[in-house]
């Protein structure tokens, strides 16, 4: 799932006035101080032990795959669906999901050499259906990395002379167009907004036509991991120690630190969902390494660490259902928690 430059504070505040949210009133979430966690084993095939999940459809839906590639799966009420691959490929990954339960990812080859497998297709899976994502001419590879609520899906085309970022419109999936005014150097996008109209990338926020980089505060370096309704989470490196931080973009451009941060952010995703819900977790670690269970804020005030040091979260809903992992390496049982 990264930049700085003071100066941005004021100049985002404007981009990133934030639509109403088209789901999930707030307020619905129960994660308070004290609250009690449950967890639910999501189901999976026979004979699949273990999973990732890589997108929410903001009501206690998921969608992901198994960690060897074999399948794409989505879960929904009980139930896990198998969507297999994509035509030609033998891997599958997915990258995001919406609320309408709609996600996207990418077809994989398997290759001889390092790196072991390379991009063959994009796709979509709509009410079911898998869908080939057509690629931007004149590139090598097209990846998909986002979907918005109104379905329009979004991603990065790479070629030897730089990177273009690409739209495929929810009322035409089969084309696919340039967005305009992404510099060809910012090369991973991280997330979309619900409308669509702003990307969160690694170099920096995108709005209406106009890149800018993410705004800071004097020695922090930090990098983005998610966004919603206008808001962005991720972590990075403060003051003259490194002290290692969560971070907190609000609506209005103003960058702070979260308190009571875990020291391994490094290691870290941090999640957020429109009512402004932040939930961090490590990510791959092991061997001894710190691992703290689910971190939780609210609008930038800490709740408190919940879980074990096995679970591990991937996506949060703006319902507050958080979907992931449990015991396991970069993958696990695949599970969601709610806390009430």
């Amino acid at each position: 799932m990264k930049n700085r430059i003071l100066g941005a504070a004021v100049l985002l505040g404007a981009l990133l006035v934030p639509a109403a949210p088209a789901h999930a009133a707030a307020g619905t979430e129960a994660w308070a101080p004290g609250c009690t966690l449950a967890r639910t084993e999501l189901p999976l095939p026979s004979g699949i032990t273990d999973a990732l999940i890589a997108g929410t459809d903001d009501h206690a839906g998921f969608a992901g795959y198994a960690p060897a590639g074999w399948s794409a799966y989505s879960w929904k009420n009980g139930t896990v669906t198998d969507h297999g691959v994509p035509a030609g490929a033998d891997l599958v990954t997915v990258a995001d999901q919406n609320s309408s339960g709609t996600f996207v990812g990418q077809g994989l080859k398997r290759t001889t050499g390092l790196p072991y497998t390379r991009a063959i297709s994009s796709y979509i899976v709509r009410g079911g259906a898998m869908t080939q994502l057509p690629w931007l001419a004149n590139h090598d590879r097209t990846y998909v990395s986002a979907i918005s609520a109104n379905g329009d899906a979004f991603g990065v085309a790479s070629r030897s002379g730089g990177h273009t970022s690409v739209r495929w419109p929810a009322a035409n999936p089969t084309q696919v167009t340039p967005v305009p005014g992404v510099p060809a150097d910012w090369r991973t996008l991280l997330d979309a907004s619900d409308d669509g109209r702003t990307l969160l990338f690694h170099e920096g926020i995108w709005r209406d036509g106009k890149a800018t980089p993410l705004p800071t505060l004097d020695g922090l370096d930090w990098s983005p991991h998610s966004m919603s309704n206008g808001r962005v989470v991720g972590a990075g490196l403060y003051g003259a120690n490194d002290k290692q931080v969560a971070v907190l973009m609000d609506q209005n451009g103003s960058v702070r630190i979260l308190p009571n941060t875990a020291a391994d952010t490094n290691n870290s995703e941090y999640l957020i969902n429109s009512s402004g819900l932040i939930v961090g977790s490590t990510v791959g670690q092991g061997g001894g390494k710190e691992q703290y269970g689910m971190q939780v804020w609210k609008l930038g005030t800490y709740i408190g660490t919940f879980g074990t040091p096995l679970d591990v979260a991937q996506a949060l809903g703006d319902d507050g259902t958080v979907g992931g992992y449990h015991d396991g390496y970069n993958y696990g049982t695949p599970s969601a928690w709610t806390c009430s």
